[in-house]
């Protein structure tokens, strides 16, 4: 928790463009987006990447829920992006995904 793993997918990437950090509604892991697709279209269509993230408890992620984790696994995200170059950033939250996405807005 707080700690964004490396990604290789991230690797040499530098600022390509601006990522949407999707942060998931309640109890849904990042795969919901098969089923949100139309988001997924909209941010593409605009020219946008979209970063998809587990929050800490979920999926292979360590760690249990909370509104506090949740925020900090949003800022994690914030952070590692940040340290790869990216520099134009917008979040889109649902639901519980509205703690991560005020998290991250209210600080960045």
């Amino acid at each position: 928790r707080g700690d964004a793993p490396e990604s290789s997918s991230l690797q040499g990437l530098g600022d390509v463009g601006p990522v949407i950090i999707w942060c998931n509604p309640n109890a849904a892991y990042y795969e919901i987006m098969a089923y949100e697709s139309h988001w997924l279209d909209f941010y593409l269509s605009q020219g946008c990447h979209v970063l998809l993230f587990n929050y800490s408890g979920f999926g292979r992620s360590e760690g249990s829920p909370s509104p506090l984790a949740l925020a900090d696994d949003g800022n994690a995200v914030v952070a590692l992006l940040k340290r790869k170059g990216f520099t134009e950033l917008g979040v889109h939250g649902r639901s519980i995904g509205g703690i991560a996405a005020c998290s991250i807005a209210s600080a960045n």
